[in-house]
């Protein structure tokens, strides 16, 4: 049965709501001067743009549409398509939840493989396929792949390099890893628990967080109880 990871999650719950905080895109300065210059096309810069751990970000090349990017990258890592060379076994535990699978040679899968931890770009996956074959690394410690808040992070980090959360529990904005809130609901009640965000915000604030939702946020949750969280 073919296994296809799906990085564009929908979760049913209301809970936190949260937005990247470097998506402003820089104004052009106001004068006469004719400053045009030739920007990298969209394919080069998905095809050749890998985040750079330079302070500045002098590797960055920022899109016009930085939230319109995500997506795309996205989708783009959701729908990649490709067959093993070998049939390789990925499987471990996170958090309350285990995963076992399969990817067999001869099949053909949709999306990165499923792997927590991996933070696999998309453009280091592409990098190890061959004609539509994955070519990479198949063992938990060396295979190209996300699990959902790695999806997240890796698509954020096209456009705001400075995030550094590490999993769904630091996600919430109080505790200052990159995101900040969508809504005026109040950040500081917990850092980690969103059943509590739930029980001490009013419905009507929440609904209308979800209101303000625009393609590029993100949706999240973590649970204390259950040492368990999705994004």
């Amino acid at each position: 049965m073919k296994r296809i990871l799906l990085f564009l999650c929908v979760v049913s719950l209301s809970l936190s709501i949260i937005s990247c905080t470097n998506q402003t895109t820089p104004q052009p300065d106001n004068d006469d001067t004719d400053t045009t210059v030739e920007s990298t096309s969209e394919k080069d810069y998905f095809e050749n743009y890998v985040p750079s751990d330079d302070e500045d970000n002098t590797m960055l090349v920022y899109p016009k549409d930085p939230a319109k990017y995500v997506v795309d990258y996205m989708t783009k890592m959701a729908t990649v398509e490709w067959t093993p060379q070998s049939t390789f076994h990925l499987y471990g535990k996170y958090q309350a939840w285990k995963y076992d699978l399969v990817y067999e040679v001869g099949k053909t899968y949709y999306g990165l493989p499923f792997l927590v931890g991996s933070r696999g770009t998309l453009q280091q996956f592409n990098a190890n396929v061959n004609n539509k074959t994955y070519i990479g690394g198949t063992t938990l410690a060396n295979c190209i792949g996300d699990a959902c808040y790695d999806a997240v992070y890796v698509a954020l980090i096209q456009v705001c390099p400075s995030i550094t959360f590490e999993s769904t529990e630091d996600m919430l904005p109080k505790n200052n890893t990159g995101l900040m809130a969508v809504g005026d609901w109040d950040t500081e009640i917990t850092k980690t628990d969103t059943p509590t965000i739930i029980q001490l915000t009013d419905k009507e604030v929440m609904a209308q967080a979800y209101a303000q939702l625009l393609p590029g946020d993100v949706i999240l949750k973590h649970v204390v109880y259950q040492d368990a969280g999705h994004a």
